[in-house]
């Protein structure tokens, strides 16, 4: 899918304005209009909560995967992995080994603040040396991969498009080590008894 470019679907927005083209939201029961119809975007098929939706959980209309449930398709995945390592699994030693390899090689890892304009590829680059600094092992990423496809193929009724699934293994590996921790010392008077 070719880009348009920004002016036309600028353009395009103005001109369904103009025409008096409202175009509801494409979500069931929705009410909102279209953010193109709002003029608050681009989007003709979404209103701006549910692209705002999509955005955060990947889905316009379910919600994402809560770590509770992730729980036990991860120790599973963890068991399997480890049990596949004894046995001198070649690929599965492959995928750990160029895991740690995007890890070690990821940089120095900013602060949250740091990254807000960065292009996805450093933004990744940065999640990478994160996770290294936050001391998270190439077989705990692995792991809540695998327990995302597993969750996915077991529960029906999610979603089955490739950007939930993306999202959702990235939320999984972002609870790993996310946040901005800073720890400051202060000097402390004593007190004379």
């Amino acid at each position: 899918m070719v880009a348009r470019p920004f002016e036309k679907l600028k353009e395009e927005a103005a001109e369904a304005k103009r025409a008096g083209d409202v175009v509801r939201c494409c979500i069931p029961f929705c009410p909102k209009p279209s953010m193109v119809s709002a003029g608050v975007g681009f989007d003709a098929y979404y209103c701006e909560y549910h692209r705002a939706k999509i955005a955060r959980h990947g889905h316009a209309e379910y919600p994402s995967i809560k770590g509770k449930d992730l729980r036990p398709y991860t120790e599973t995945a963890q068991r399997w992995i480890k049990t596949e390592l004894k046995a001198g699994n070649v690929g599965l030693q492959y995928a750990l080994s160029a895991t740690g390899g995007l890890m070690a090689t990821a940089g120095r890892a900013p602060s949250a603040d740091e990254i807000k304009h960065w292009s996805a590829e450093q933004k990744a680059k940065a999640c990478f040396a994160r996770l290294r600094e936050a001391g998270v092992s190439p077989e705990r990423i692995m792991a809540a991969h695998m327990a995302v496809t597993a969750y996915l193929a077991d529960d029906i009724w999610t979603p089955q498009t490739r950007d939930y699934h993306r999202v959702q293994t990235s939320k999984a590996v972002h609870r790993m080590a996310s946040g901005d921790h800073k720890r400051y010392e202060y000097p402390v008077a004593k007190r004379e008894a």
